[in-house]
């Protein structure tokens, strides 16, 4: 099928001349994603470990272990497995953090390395566009979850700025285009009062503007969900929760599903 396979390149002055694809998969190609996939979990499937130890994400890959020794054997599994099938492990693109949430010090010494390359520590990480910290806090997530929501707003505002466009059809707009960026992720979010209104404010800031006010027209938060048809961002959260909550419990046998029913201990030990 890829065979003698060719692609060309399109800029602002028209296309360039169709050139020979010699190796890797075909750029631009509807099956080029699902065969890559079905390749990478062919050649990695003797060396997976159950979810959440391992996980795979077309090329994004995640490996959770106790401690750096275990993650050092663990990358040198990959990186020998992935170059025996003329694969390699990015150096320069991984990193690795380490969520120690009882404060204890272990293994200060031992240093997570690919072959001779030594991996970066980072306290905050980025994986399929949630922030991911080595506390546990959610802050950085939120913050990334509001500036990307401004973004898109922005870059819609000749839609949601337009005096011609009626408020519903803004409200609708917003519901489908914005909201879903400032919800990304929340239904695993352990939210706190303050970043719950956060995600708030920036709302109803938004929405002030879709409907050309400001808070010094002193007009009530009510009254531009009513216009505008949008429901509070926290019930919003709420609701997704409960569906994800749903959706889990009715699942597979799966450790998310196993750590549902869990009771934490509040106590102060």
């Amino acid at each position: 099928m890829y065979s003698a396979a060719g692609t060309c390149v399109r800029t602002p002055v028209g296309d360039t001349q169709y050139f020979p694809v010699e190796a890797g998969l075909h750029q631009g190609s509807v099956l080029s994603p699902l065969l890559f996939i079905m390749i990478l979990d062919v050649i990695t499937r003797d060396i997976q470990a159950p979810i959440p130890w391992c996980i795979l994400f077309a090329d994004d890959i995640v490996l959770i272990a106790e401690s750096r020794n275990d993650v050092n054997i663990n990358l040198e599994r990959w990186r020998t497995s992935l170059e025996g099938y003329g694969l390699r492990l990015s150096r320069s693109k991984t990193e690795y953090l380490c969520a120690n949430f009882s404060e204890e010090v272990h293994e200060e010494d031992v240093v997570v390395c690919i072959e001779q390359a030594r991996v970066p520590q980072t306290n905050t990480f980025k994986y399929l566009g949630s922030i991911i910290q080595s506390n546990g806090d959610i802050s950085a997530d939120v913050t990334h979850r509001i500036l990307t929501g401004w973004l898109r707003w922005r870059a819609a505002t000749s839609v949601l700025c337009d005096k011609s466009v009626p408020l519903k059809l803004k409200g609708k707009f917003y519901r489908v285009a914005i909201r879903p960026l400032l919800l990304y992720g929340s239904e695993c979010w352990p939210l706190r009062k303050a970043q719950e209104r956060r995600l708030e404010t920036a709302e109803l800031r938004m929405l002030r503007w879709i409907c050309g006010k400001t808070m010094t027209d002193h007009i009530p938060n009510v009254t531009f969900r009513r216009l505008l048809g949008v429901e509070s961002i926290s019930k919003k959260i709420r609701e997704g929760r409960l569906l994800w909550t749903r959706l889990r419990c009715n699942g597979s046998d799966h450790s998310c599903t196993d750590a549902l029913p869990m009771e934490i201990d509040k106590s102060d030990d």
